[in-house]
């Protein structure tokens, strides 16, 4: 039976008959207290970073730049203002090694084992069927016979 627009309602709704931790763990609910502890560690480099950046562009010496014998007011200010801008393109330069690093390593740590999208349970990679529910992953994996 094909479902018309009329029949919207009748469709069932993502997590309504699967298990109670399904949205949880397909990343649905971003509730931060249930992150991967690599997840906090990109998130506080990143918090880190931005910091670090907002403060040196804010306490740039140009502000209180005075003539000197060697350079004018001018000189002073566009010299502070180069340096200013060289230090926070390391920084940034930095926080994209950084970031890189240790996205890198959050990718090699996910999780080893999937979810079983009928009871939501965790179910070992290599496992045809999952033993809360009996549900087999090689029977969905096969296509479905062509009818000729």
């Amino acid at each position: 039976m094909r479902l018309g627009p009329k029949d919207d309602d009748q469709r069932p709704r993502l997590g309504k008959h699967l298990g109670a931790g399904y949205k949880q763990r397909k990343g649905l609910s971003m509730n931060p207290l249930q992150w991967r502890k690599m997840t906090w560690v990109l998130n506080i480099w990143n918090v880190i970073f931005l910091i670090w950046i907002i403060a040196g562009v804010s306490d740039r010496s140009s502000k209180t730049c005075e003539a000197s014998t060697y350079l004018s007011k001018q000189d002073c200010i566009a010299a502070s203002d180069a340096g200013t801008t060289i230090g926070v393109g390391l920084i940034i330069f930095l926080w994209f090694l950084g970031f890189v690093v240790l996205g890198l390593v959050w990718f090699m740590t996910r999780r080893r084992d999937r979810m079983c999208p009928v009871c939501g349970e965790d179910v070992k990679r290599g496992a045809t069927v999952c033993k809360s529910c009996g549900h087999d992953f090689a029977a969905t994996a096969r296509p479905a016979p062509s009818i000729s």
